[in-house]
């Protein structure tokens, strides 16, 4: 018997077995795993670095990627300490108070 049949006669066994099974009317044919929500803060795993922060996402080609990497290299900083400066940057220029250590 070939791979295909010989799998398509386990389905049919599998399915005939389950519908045999006394429980099967109150089974349903796919398994969702319960949605959960946030953990409390209590539980979370973040460093202390970032108690009482937020977290902020952006998008950017990978050449804007490679090139803040390389910057925050060669000024042995990170991505952070550089994106914290340029916000700080953005605000002065806006004239709003800058927000200093982060």
């Amino acid at each position: 018997m070939s791979e295909g049949g010989r799998f398509s006669s386990i389905v049919s066994k599998a399915k005939q077995e389950a519908a045999l099974s006394p429980d099967s009317a109150s089974r349903s044919t796919t398994t969702r795993t319960p949605k959960r929500g946030p953990r409390p803060p209590e539980l979370r795993d973040n460093p202390k670095s970032r108690e009482g922060k937020k977290g902020i996402t952006v998008f950017y080609p990978p050449e804007v990627h490679d090139a803040l990497r390389d910057l925050a290299h060669a000024e042995k900083t990170t991505n952070n300490a550089l994106i914290g400066e340029a916000i700080d940057l953005l605000m002065r220029a806006r004239g709003l108070h800058p927000f200093g250590a982060r």
